[in-house]
């Protein structure tokens, strides 16, 4: 496979944390979030120290535009130094910005869960809460269950289980095959991206648990 140019990488990885962003704005303003919050935390707070947290927040607001781009690239980075360890356990070595390269394209498809999750909310169930934007995962298999009888640290799984995980690796395994030339994509997710997605969950059901 022909090694990607990094010129390219660059502008894939400037079109992600754009739409990115993007996304996260309509967010806001189609689910009118910040009237949203005020609502959930007049509930227990009273009008001065909300006006302090939106304050706050308002005044901290550009270091989530920083923050973006920054846990992207760690998170890319972290799963194509995974795939590779994987990919040189399965005998396939490549060169890691050929992994980067894959994970950075793949991520596009999680964007699509933001417009579905829009869709749902303003089309299906237009009556909501804060809660509910925050907690709910598009066609995942947390849709399925009724959550309000499952302890909140076994939740994230539910969630993690979602059409657009699903399509995630699909995503990497086609482009680990192509790129390898091998059909064997799946196999070196399966040793690699697999056992570190498990280790995740299981870190965050720990944090849960204890944080609660």
């Amino acid at each position: 496979m022909n090694s990607p140019r990094i010129v390219d990488i660059v502008i894939i990885f400037l079109l992600l944390n754009l739409l990115t962003i993007l996304f996260g704005e309509v967010t806001i303003y189609v689910f009118d979030l910040n009237q949203l919050l005020y609502k959930n935390l007049s509930e227990q707070l009273t009008f001065n120290q909300i006006e302090t947290i939106f304050e706050a927040k308002a005044k901290w607001a550009w270091v989530s535009y920083v923050a973006i781009p920054i846990l992207l690239f760690l998170k890319i980075t972290i799963i194509a130094w995974i795939l590779a360890i994987g990919g040189f356990f399965a005998e396939t070595e490549l060169p890691h910005k050929v992994y980067f390269q894959m994970v950075l394209k793949a991520e596009f498809i999680f964007l699509l869960s933001v417009v579905f999750k829009i869709f749902w909310f303003k089309f299906v169930t237009p009556d909501f809460s804060f809660e509910e934007v925050q907690q709910f995962v598009p066609l995942s298999l947390q849709q399925l269950l009724d959550t309000s009888t499952i302890p909140q640290w076994a939740l994230y799984p539910l969630q993690l289980i979602n059409i657009f995980e699903i399509g995630y690796w699909v995503i990497l395994a086609v482009s680990l095959s192509k790129a390898t030339k091998k059909t064997n994509g799946f196999k070196i997710l399966a040793m690699s991206y697999g056992p570190a997605l498990i280790i995740w969950v299981v870190f965050i059901m720990f944090l849960t648990l204890n944080l609660s």
